[in-house]
């Protein structure tokens, strides 16, 4: 299925969630050109979750394709895991009931610790449970998730990326260090979009 297929098969999902979706494709795609990320966020409106939780949704789902895991020829479900009291788990099961990665079906599955996440394939750190980056961390070990965080510093401390706010809209950065400790290979493309960030040391 090609890029515009799947954007334009998202008639079942809310309208205010295919715009998104919609909205957070485009800012990807000519981002390539621009070397800026983001979607600006209004100063509010109606919706079940905040417009900044919706566009870190689609940002993880979005990785999917630029992103390589280890090879895993089975056909089980593609599991994000969500650890904290968040609620981005809404926009991210509005995606999944629509999307897939591959032929795989996405699972979204909140867990309160890393270790429930289980053989999950993504792990979302909510700021709600940032104080557990490090233990994390010793959980997971070396295994083969991207993990992702939302708290300031989380990628400097051992988070494979990490969202953060510039000027109101939703940016990311990479620590290089963590997704080669997963296996896990970043395409040029995604990098350039990214702001690469040092791990701290100890």
């Amino acid at each position: 299925m090609s890029r515009g297929d799947e954007v334009s098969g998202m008639g079942r999902l809310s309208s205010r969630t295919c715009r998104v979706i919609a909205a957070g494709f485009c800012v990807l795609v000519l981002s390539l050109a621009s070397r800026h990320t983001g979607v600006a966020q209004p100063a509010s409106g109606p919706g079940p979750a905040p417009y900044e939780q919706q566009v870190k949704a689609v940002f993880v789902y979005e990785f999917t394709h630029y992103l390589r895991w280890p090879t895993d020829s089975s056909a089980r479900p593609f599991v994000i895991a969500v650890l904290g009291e968040t609620i981005i788990v809404e926009p991210l099961r509005e995606i999944a009931a629509k999307r897939k990665v591959g032929e795989r079906d996405i699972v979204v599955r909140p867990v309160s610790t890393a270790a429930e996440a289980g053989d999950c394939q993504v792990l979302f750190i909510a700021s709600s449970a940032a104080q557990s980056t490090s233990q994390v961390r010793k959980e997971l070990g070396g295994r083969a998730l991207l993990t992702i965080g939302e708290t300031e510093g989380a990628a400097r401390r051992g988070l494979a990326v990490n969202f953060y706010l510039d000027e109101g809209r939703v940016r990311f950065e990479i620590n290089l260090g963590a997704l080669r400790r997963a296996g896990i290979e970043p395409s040029s493309k995604l990098l350039t979009l990214a702001r690469l960030i040092d791990e701290e040391e100890g």
